[in-house]
């Protein structure tokens, strides 16, 4: 959250003093529990520039049903009431004031929250999911186009989804998540491209686990290579907690076995397809007007070469060379290659994590890159194993009510999506919509209305 910032009392004078005088109290270490209630928990973040504790508000998983679509309400009703009860300015609440509200436990009692500044709410939000595979590229199209040609409706349909979840940042031109069609686009080109160099009788089938699989990895080597000014994770807006060498092994076994054999070496002749010059050449026509537009068009690439023996972070991290990070080398993460990467995970090894990088005194600079290892979540009627991603970079947002209309969205959308359904736009629309009471001249019209009949 936007100019929160929390502190510690070192004493319980000093926490009695108010004025607080901040530069003498402590600040609170990453990921501490400054309160707990009813399936979130206010936590800290640390801030790279100043290294003071941000704010950030961590909820629990939610089932995808009915009774997990009303936790999830009420956990919003509750965040809303705090991000309510902490006012505009430079003034200070008590973490043990918020316990007072009857929203939760205090579980930091000499810590306190300040808001500075006298802008209104600012929430970045990051929507933690669990999505099943054969759905992975059908997301990745809600972000940015495929490739593939494109009516009217199939537009609309994209800027709907992008207005109600926040996907609507990926017009920008940051270069950040609209890369995403970027990269579906290239790997489905490339794709066709590799699956015509061999001959007929050994091309594996085509799945929709290995479009959306392949997709994401070439997002992955898209983004590595041009690298990101901050921390290494930053350089992803779609992050894989669950590692690669695990959603590798999701793949049906046909595939699974082809792209594995000779320690993953069809894997590899895949993305050289995939991210040679000719596949690479899929940029938006026009992103300025992008609506006139119905297909990606060729034109000269940033980068025209992704050399398989080149680092994954070819173009290096921690670019920007100031705040906390200014002092290291931006070749730091050189060690992982491109293709080592990619033969790992058909092994079943992500070396894109803190676990398996393959320099041990670097790996803990990636941080929740893959960090969950193997685990998935189980999703949509037949409890398919799915992979946990994280999406970054969504839309910020500034008001209690859009709080809880983008998030009701999401859970709607991933209810929809993990069923195979399309999701349908519109509140009203929403499989847990609970229509309002009627009110009572509704009741008197109708009462009305029998009378007369």
């Amino acid at each position: 959250m936007t100019n929160w910032r929390a502190y510690n009392a070192k004493t319980e004078e000093q926490f009695a003093e108010r004025p607080p005088n901040l530069p003498e109290w402590d600040t609170f270490p990453k990921s501490s529990v400054l309160f707990k209630g009813k399936d979130f928990e206010v936590q800290t973040d640390i801030s790279d520039l100043d290294r003071l504790s941000d704010l950030e508000i961590v909820s629990v998983p939610f089932p995808e049903t009915h009774e997990g679509f009303e936790r999830l309400n009420l956990a919003l009703e509750h965040i809303c009431r705090i991000l309510a009860f902490i006012p505009k300015g430079f003034p200070v609440r008590t973490i043990k004031e918020l316990e007072a509200e009857g929203l939760g436990v205090a579980t930091a009692p000499r810590g306190i929250i300040v808001r500075k500044g006298l802008s209104g709410l600012v929430v970045n939000p990051q929507v933690t999911i669990g999505l099943r595979m054969d759905q992975l590229a059908k997301m990745m199209t809600s972000m940015g186009p495929g490739g593939e040609k494109e009516d009217l409706e199939m537009m609309e349909r994209r800027d709907k989804l992008r207005m109600e979840t926040g996907f609507n940042i990926l017009t920008h031109f940051t270069q950040r998540i609209y890369n995403v069609g970027k990269a579906l686009a290239s790997a489905r080109f490339g794709m066709s491209s590799y699956l015509n160099s061999l001959p007929e009788g050994s091309r594996p089938p085509l799945s929709r686990e290995l479009d959306g699989l392949s997709a994401l990895v070439t997002y992955y080597l898209m983004r590595g290579a041009e690298g990101t000014n901050v921390y290494p994770k930053a350089f992803t807006k779609l992050l894989a907690r669950t590692d690669f060498g695990k959603m590798f092994s999701l793949l049906p076994p046909m595939e699974r076995a082809h792209f594995s054999k000779n320690n993953g070496e069809e894997w590899v002749k895949l993305f050289a397809h995939i991210l040679k010059p000719e596949s690479v050449l899929y940029e938006a026509v026009d992103w300025a007007d992008y609506r006139d537009y119905t297909y990606y068009a060729p034109v000269r690439p940033k980068q025209t070469e992704f050399g398989m023996d080149k680092p994954f972070f070819e173009s290096g991290v921690y670019k920007k060379r100031t705040g906390h990070y200014a002092h290291l080398p931006t070749d730091i993460l050189s060690s992982l290659i491109r293709e080592d990467w990619l033969r790992a995970m058909t092994q079943g090894t992500d070396l894109l994590t803190a676990r398996n990088f393959p320099d041990p005194a670097q790996g803990h600079r990636l941080q929740s890159l893959g960090a969950m290892g193997g685990t998935v979540d189980l999703v949509g009627d037949d409890a398919s194993p799915s992979p946990i991603i994280e999406i970054r970079g969504l839309y910020s947002i500034y008001d209690n009510d859009e709080l809880k209309r983008r998030l009701k969205a999401w859970f709607a959308y991933l209810f929809a999506t993990n069923k195979r359904m399309d999701y349908e736009f519109g509140e009203e629309l929403h499989p847990f919509y609970t229509p309002p009471p009627p009110s009572e001249s509704d009741d008197s019209e109708d009462n009305t209305q029998d009378d007369m009949s």
